[in-house]
């Protein structure tokens, strides 16, 4: 086999000693008897340029005066000490230029990829941040006082209930656009791709709908009674065509989006679309003795506004519904501490708060003793 074939393996501290020491027993005043070099090779199994460059280093080392000690490569790359986070630097940041790693590795001294890293430490928490409405202090007290009324003017163990909401309909307002700018579909190979077009991506046409759910309503044996769901209803109105055009003659009924929603328009729609679908979906007998579950999200809010004043500057902790419908432990309805409903009664009394109204929270104001 030719040198070439040899295969370089790492190469200790021990090793490269006992090369040296090989080679000395091998040479004359500095010089290497002939043949040593292959000697060594094959007997290392190594190749001849690396017994070549030991005995160099090994004979600069001893014309210098020094011992032919020599120390092998550590195996492996020794990492750098990692990087320490300055909490203090991270504070003083402002919103800006906590936007991205290209922003934020500047200024706090240190490369993206450390950035990174401490990311995936944990040491730093990716937020996503959403514009809220604004609220002034009379919608903050609004909010709060709608909270307070529902709530049950009786205290257990410390803490208050919430109304089981059976009775209530909750109604909200939400935006959809007919279609999107781009959207993924999955086809066969033989298949033609879908068109879809506009006049402008940009000014895509968005309609608005009340939607309507109430608590849902479960049998005895757990089947369901009432799924609690009454509809979403569009605010579009049918109007006759303005003009003849190359899609349809003048007088044509068109589906267009009612551009205002007013009060008008809701009461409307609440005695028009609401009001009928509750009176055809609600089943004409229920058990008294029903399972009903409600969805906990909406108190845990109500509980979430109490504690910070009417505000809307709060996240919602997990309530691990799922887990606790798996132990039939799931509650019907949440419970708030008595002392939260205590100071927003208290903040609501005071003379700046106190606007003289009346207030669905009579009852619960007197069973508090205010």
């Amino acid at each position: 086999m030719e040198d070439e074939h040899r295969v370089n393996q790492f190469l200790s501290s021990n090793m490269k000693n006992n090369i040296v020491q090989f080679l000395l027993k091998n040479s004359h005043d500095g010089v290497l008897a002939k043949g040593a070099v292959n000697e060594a090779a094959w007997a290392f199994e190594v190749h001849r340029k690396t017994i070549y460059r030991i005995w160099k280093a090994a004979t600069e080392m001893m014309m210098n005066g020094e011992p032919a000690i020599m120390v092998g490569k550590v195996k492996g790359y020794k990492h750098a000490d990692k990087q320490v986070i300055d909490e203090e630097k991270v504070r003083n940041l402002s919103v800006l230029e906590r936007s991205s790693y290209r922003k934020m590795a500047p200024k706090l001294g240190v490369s993206k990829t450390t950035l990174c890293r401490w990311v995936k430490e944990k040491q730093l928490r990716p937020h996503t941040n959403a514009v809220k409405p604004l609220l002034t202090d009379v919608n903050k007290l609004a909010r709060l006082r709608w909270c307070l009324s529902q709530l049950q003017p009786t205290i257990t163990q410390g803490k208050v209930s919430y109304h089981d909401m059976r009775n209530i309909v909750h109604i909200d307002e939400k935006w959809f656009y007919m279609t999107k700018s781009s959207d993924r579909n999955y086809i066969l190979p033989d298949e033609d791709e879908p068109y879809r077009a506009c006049k402008s991506k940009r000014l895509i046409t968005k309609v608005m709908f009340m939607c309507v759910v109430s608590r849902p309503q479960f049998g005895e044996n757990g089947e369901t009674l009432f799924d609690g769901k009454l509809g979403i209803f569009p605010f579009t109105e049918s109007v006759p065509a303005k003009r003849n055009s190359k899609n349809r003659s003048r007088g044509t009924m068109e589906t267009k989006p009612i551009q205002a929603i007013t009060k008008a328009v809701t009461r409307k729609w609440l005695i028009t679309k609401v009001i009928p679908s509750f009176q055809a979906k609600w089943p004409s007998e229920l058990s008294p003795q029903s399972l009903n579950r409600v969805f906990l999200t909406l108190q845990g809010c109500l509980t979430q506004v109490l504690e910070v004043r009417g505000g809307n500057n709060y996240k919602i902790p997990h309530m691990k519904k799922d887990r606790l419908e798996r132990i039939n432990e799931l509650p019907n309805v949440l419970e708030v501490e008595e002392e939260v409903v205590r100071e927003a009664l208290e903040y609501i009394a005071l003379p700046q708060n106190n606007d003289g109204a009346s207030y669905d929270i009579v009852d619960l104001v007197t069973a508090f003793g205010y």
